[in-house]
């Protein structure tokens, strides 16, 4: 069977599945082109708040490219830049979507599926996810934006390790030098991310929305003055008024 993208949504929360088990969730071009039609849709819908990448089964968050893909038809140039082509596609869609992101990271996260979890704006893993860029040992080059995330996550030294070297680490190592935010014990991994993902749902999503832009700005080395606008249009949307209000209510009902 040939791996897909499910997408799913239940109440303000949209799932992205990366649904190629057999395979340990690598994308093909097909699945890199839902991955970018269910992004447009969610980024075009205002009714969400949270979306959550995730891998199918336990083995794989995403283990990358399907190298069946890449030799198919016998001209790996041709197949290798269609890939790299829809990859750059599904990025700039997953790059677009305006509210927060989390990858849920459990077992293999290698070569692009860490370009996907450098999308997220949170990174949660199980405790037996491990990590690693292969890229090198094929003489290829990462994407300049993901080797920019990971420099600016991890710093250079950290970067040139997981990128020259190309060696496996562990969810805590991977912890230990910024790559993921948080590592949660198997068993209690799906509970976690549902419990945040609500979470995030709760607050408000014009200052969530604004949050992660200005943050990412920040990152970017924008200056404070070029990111106001993004504050003031948050508090122009009048949800910091309706939030006080009831505060108001609350406070007021208690006595």
């Amino acid at each position: 069977m040939a791996g897909t993208v499910r997408f799913e949504t239940q109440d303000a929360v949209a799932t992205l599945t990366f649904d190629n088990p057999a395979k340990r969730n690598c994308f093909t071009p097909a699945m890199l082109g839902e991955l970018e039609a269910a992004a447009r849709e969610i980024a075009a819908n205002p009714a969400l708040a949270v979306v959550i990448l995730q891998g199918s089964g336990d083995k794989a968050f995403c283990a990358g490219a399907d190298f069946d893909a890449l030799t198919e038809g016998g001209d790996i140039t041709a197949a290798f830049g269609r890939m790299e082509a829809a990859s750059a596609r599904a990025v700039a869609a997953v790059a677009d979507i305006e509210i927060p992101i989390v990858a849920a990271i459990r077992g293999a996260c290698f070569g692009g599926g860490v370009q996907m979890s450098l999308l997220a704006d949170i990174r949660i893993a199980a405790d037996v996810a491990r990590f690693c860029i292969p890229a090198v040992a094929l003489g290829i080059v990462y994407p300049l934006e993901a080797v920019s995330k990971i420099t600016q996550l991890c710093g250079p030294g950290a970067a040139k390790r997981l990128l020259i070297g190309g060696e496996r680490i562990d969810a805590a190592e991977a912890k230990a030098i910024g790559l993921i935010e948080e590592v949660v014990p198997a068993a209690e991994f799906d509970d976690r991310v549902a419990a945040f993902a609500a979470h995030v749902c709760e607050q408000s999503g014009a200052a969530a929305r604004a949050y992660k832009a200005i943050i990412d700005g920040f990152a970017a080395g924008e200056k404070a003055e070029t990111l106001a606008p993004l504050q003031d249009a948050a508090h122009a949307q009048g949800d910091i008024i309706a939030r006080l209000e009831e505060v108001a209510r609350t406070r007021a009902a208690k006595g």
